[in-house]
C-alpha cells in the first residue's frame, strides 16, 4: 500500500507500472504546464445535483469513520497518491490508460503524463483565437490516439465553434471535424467513435459515428437525430447498444433531463436507425459495465440517486448520491461532483455495485476536493484537486475506504 505522507524526503515508488512522487508538497515546486515560449491557442457536461458534505484534506484518511445522517453519505477518506508535482490548475478533463494520463486545458491544449513518468509534455494545440476558457471539453483516450474538442471562434467571430481533433500520441494532430454539436460528448468501441453533429436549432442535431483512423475531411455516418428539442445529454456504448439521454430545451433554457434510448450499434451504422427507449425517466449520466447500465437519475427539484438497469430494463436503485460523472471501478461504483458557488470544494462518493437502497449498504465519500471529474486508468481513479494537484486512488485503498464506511 502507497501513502502520501506530509513531510516525507522526496522520492518515487511504483503504482501499478506508474512511477509516483511522494514527498512534502512545498519541496515539488510547481511547474507551469503553459510553455512561456510556445504558448499554443476533460463522465460530459451535465447539471450539478448540490453537494451537502462537510470538507477536509483529500490526500489524508481522518482517523474515525462518521456516522451517516440523513445528511449525506458516511465521511472516510481514502489514501490517494501524488503522481506529479507538475501543476494542473488549467487543466479541464481528464484521460488515462495504460500509456498514460491525459488532460485538455482551458486554453486549448492537449498534455500526456507516460506512464512512468512524473514530467508531462504537450501533445498539441488548437492554435485557434478563443473567446472564453474551453470549460466543456471532451477528451478520450483510445487504442494509439487520442481524440478532443477545443472551443474557438467561428468564422463570423460570434459564435463558437467545436473542431474535434485526432492526436497521435507519439505526435501528429489532426482535425476531423469542425463543428460537432456543444456540449461536447464522446465515446468510443474497438472501430468507432461516436460524436454529436448539428444543431439543435434547425433540427440538424444527431448522433453520429467516424472509424478510429478516418480521414481528416471524412463524412461521419448518421445514426439517429435528436430532435428540435433534444441536446445530448450523454452518449456510451458496449459491445451491441449505443444508449444515449437528452435533455429538452425551450427557447434554449433547459427544463428537465430525458429518457434513455438504445439503438443497436450494427444497424445504426447501417441506416436502418432501429433503437428504442429503455428507461422512461429523468436520467442524466450513463455507465454500462458487465451487462448492466448504471445510470444517475435526476428528477427535477429532488434530490439524484444512481439506479442499475439490465437488459430487460429492470431497474434497482443504489444507496448512492448522483454526481456530474459516474464511474465503476471493479466493484465499486463512484459519483463525483466540481465545485460549485455554494460548495466550494469538489467531491467523490462510492458504494458497492451490486448495492441496493434498503439492503444496509451506505455511501461513502471518500474525497473531498475535486477540482477536475475524475477517471479510471491503471492507478485506478486519477483526479485533481483545487491545489492542481493529480492524485490517483487505487481500487484496494477505494475498497478499503468504502468497507470502512458500512455499518
Amino acid at each position: 500500500m502507497i501513502i502520501f505522507t506530509v513531510g516525507m524526503a522526496a522520492g518515487r515508488l511504483r503504482l501499478g507500472g506508474w512511477s509516483v512522487v511522494v514527498g512534502a508538497l512545498a519541496g515539488c515546486g510547481p511547474q507551469p504546464l503553459v510553455p512561456t515560449s510556445d504558448a499554443g491557442a476533460s463522465p460530459a457536461t451535465v447539471s450539478q445535483p448540490p453537494p451537502g458534505m462537510p470538507t477536509g484534506d483529500g490526500g489524508t484518511p481522518p482517523a474515525t469513520v462518521g456516522a451517516a445522517t440523513d445528511a449525506g453519505p458516511v465521511f472516510r477518506l481514502a489514501r490517494t497518491t501524488l503522481l506529479t508535482s507538475a501543476d494542473l490548475t488549467t487543466a479541464k478533463v481528464l484521460a488515462a490508460d495504460a500509456d498514460g494520463i491525459y488532460w485538455v486545458t482551458g486554453d486549448n491544449q492537449l498534455w500526456m503524463l507516460p506512464a512512468g513518468s512524473d514530467a508531462p509534455g504537450q501533445l498539441a494545440a488548437d492554435p485557434n483565437p478563443m473567446r472564453d476558457a474551453n470549460y466543456n471539453a471532451a477528451l478520450l483516450a483510445t487504442r494509439n490516439a487520442l481524440f478532443w474538442t477545443a472551443s474557438i471562434l467561428a468564422p463570423n467571430g460570434q459564435s463558437l465553434r467545436s473542431p474535434l481533433h485526432r492526436t497521435q500520441k507519439t505526435g501528429g494532430d489532426v482535425v476531423l471535424a469542425n463543428c460537432p454539436c456543444r456540449p461536447p460528448e464522446l465515446a468510443a468501441d474497438d472501430a468507432h467513435l461516436y460524436f454529436p453533429q448539428g444543431s439543435v436549432a434547425d433540427e440538424t442535431a444527431m448522433i453520429a459515428a467516424l472509424p478510429l483512423d478516418a480521414d481528416p475531411g471524412t463524412a461521419p455516418t448518421p445514426l439517429v437525430r435528436l430532435g428540435f428539442d433534444g441536446v445530448l445529454s450523454s452518449v456510451a456504448v458496449d459491445d451491441q447498444y449505443v444508449y444515449w439521454t437528452t435533455y429538452p430545451v425551450a427557447s434554449t433554457v433547459q427544463i428537465g433531463e430525458g429518457p434513455v434510448t438504445r439503438g443497436d450499434k450494427a444497424s445504426l451504422l447501417a441506416g436502418d436507425g432501429i433503437f428504442s427507449e429503455l428507461v422512461a425517466d429523468w436520467v442524466s449520466a450513463l455507465r454500462p459495465v458487465g451487462g448492466a447500465l448504471y445510470v444517475v437519475y435526476a428528477p427535477p427539484w429532488l434530490d439524484w440517486f444512481v439506479g442499475r438497469v439490465d437488459q430487460t430494463g429492470a431497474r434497482s436503485n443504489l444507496p448512492l448520491p448522483g454526481g456530474s460523472t459516474l464511474l465503476v471501478l471493479d466493484r465499486w461504483v463512484v459519483t463525483a461532483t466540481t465545485p460549485d458557488s455554494t460548495y466550494p470544494r469538489g467531491r467523490m462518493i462510492a458504494a458497492p455495485a451490486r448495492a441496493v437502497a434498503g439492503d444496509g449498504s451506505l455511501a461513502v465519500q471518500i474525497a473531498d476536493d475535486v477540482m477536475v471529474l475524475p477517471v479510471i486508468g491503471p492507478p485506478g481513479l486519477v483526479f485533481v484537486d483545487s491545489r492542481g494537484h493529480l492524485w490517483a486512488m487505487s481500487a484496494p485503498d477505494l475498497g478499503t475506504a468504502v468497507a470502512a464506511g458500512q455499518p
